[in-house]
């Protein structure tokens, strides 16, 4: 038996639209273990009720990918699957469990495939690179996708942030998010995200955190979803009022990100109160920078490999 670990993710980070995403100290666990012939899978935690314990199973469909890459049967799994990441809350749960499952898949095949093969069949299952890259390698990611393959950038701020993120009791796919895009956007849009965003990762990389006020601003995303997703205006104008540095969309929502640079317990308080105004039930998760990404152990808990 194995266990892989993997991050939870926070995506886009306001401007970075399909390229900035960062790593959160809240993780998916899966249990795994080869068998003659069949498929078992358990399901704890976060979508008990909801995620499928067949053959279209994300975790399975994963492993499967990388057999089917090296040309090898698929023998029988067992498959035990230990969920903290909230489904379509836009904390990347997909991310995880497609990494989660390629690890898996990818050690009992003799560990074939490389790192930068991995990412690649993880982002051809996920659609964008930015949850699964730092899904499987943590820290702060840039990340961009080229016709030679996915192009990163990955830093480990020395200096701590923390991350108040208020779960809305309310799905928003990403499928439906994506459909309130435009097919175009105005120029000067264009380039406010790209000068906010250049910014971002400026600031992240200099530690200069009092100018994430600005450089988590957008223009590209989150003003087309924010009328589907009801608090979400009301609860980045009280973060920000009291003294968060940036409040943002965690990928596509509905989950709201706040940062600061020093523990604020009135964050969570106000996040909280932001909801409960609206009758809207709600949960508020305290979490850091994960600055490590997946993580595989035997069942003895000894690491087999790490990012």
């Amino acid at each position: 038996m194995i266990k892989a670990s993997v991050p939870a993710t926070s995506a886009n980070l306001g401007p970075g639209f399909d390229c900035l995403g960062l790593a959160l100290t809240l993780y998916n666990e899966i249990e795994a273990e080869k068998k003659e012939s069949g498929l078992e899978i358990e399901v704890y935690g976060e979508g008990k009720k909801d995620i499928e314990v067949d053959e279209v199973n994300l975790v399975y469909r994963s492993i499967k990918r990388v057999y089917d890459q090296v040309g090898q049967p698929v023998p029988g799994f067992k498959l035990k699957l230990i969920n903290k990441v909230p489904l379509s809350s836009g904390l990347g749960s997909s991310a995880a469990s497609t990494v989660g499952g390629l690890l898996v898949g990818n050690y009992f095949v003799g560990e074939l495939l490389s790192t930068d093969m991995i990412l690649e069949l993880a982002k051809e299952m996920e659609g964008h690179p930015d949850n699964v890259v730092p899904a499987l390698l943590g820290g702060f990611i840039v990340t961009s996708t080229t016709e030679k393959g996915i192009k990163y950038v990955r830093h480990l701020p020395k200096k701590d942030l923390y991350f108040y993120l208020v779960v809305p009791e309310y799905q928003f796919a990403t499928g439906r998010a994506r459909g309130l895009l435009p097919e175009k956007i105005d120029f000067k849009d264009a380039v406010f995200n790209i000068g906010r965003s250049s910014m971002l990762v400026a600031a992240i990389m200099a530690e200069k955190y009092e100018l994430l006020e600005w450089a988590t601003e957008d223009k590209m995303h989150q003003v087309y979803r924010q009328a589907q997703l009801p608090g979400f205006v009301e609860c980045v104008e009280k973060a920000k009022k009291n003294g968060a540095l940036g409040v943002f969309l965690s990928g596509a929502g509905p989950s709201i990100l706040a940062l600061t640079d020093k523990p604020m317990p009135r964050i969570k308080r106000v996040l909280k109160e932001s909801y409960d105004e609206k009758e809207i039930k709600s949960r508020v998760l305290e979490l850091q920078l994960s600055k490590r990404g997946a993580l595989l152990t035997n069942e003895e808990g000894v690491k087999l490999c790490q990012w």
